[in-house]
């Protein structure tokens, strides 16, 4: 079994190591402005390719239909 003492050093050196790799130096993280800003673009763009998609199949629609009328 482990003494106290070799695990708050380990314990000690994970909570340092966490720090040296956040890189956050006490700073409050900036990621959800730009996980948002992200986010609603590709929002917008997502809305875009349904309206694309929605005036194809429209346009599609259309050209079946003519043609089907063209030939009857």
């Amino acid at each position: 079994m482990m003494s106290a003492k070799v695990m708050i050093v380990k314990v000690m050196i994970i909570m340092f190591a966490i720090c040296v790799f956040a890189k956050s130096d006490g700073k409050p993280m900036k990621g959800e402005t730009v996980g948002e800003i992200q986010l609603l673009y590709k929002l917008r763009k997502h809305l875009q390719n349904l309206e694309r998609q929605e005036w194809l199949r429209k346009l599609l629609q259309e050209v079946i239909l003519g043609e089907s009328t063209v030939r009857k």
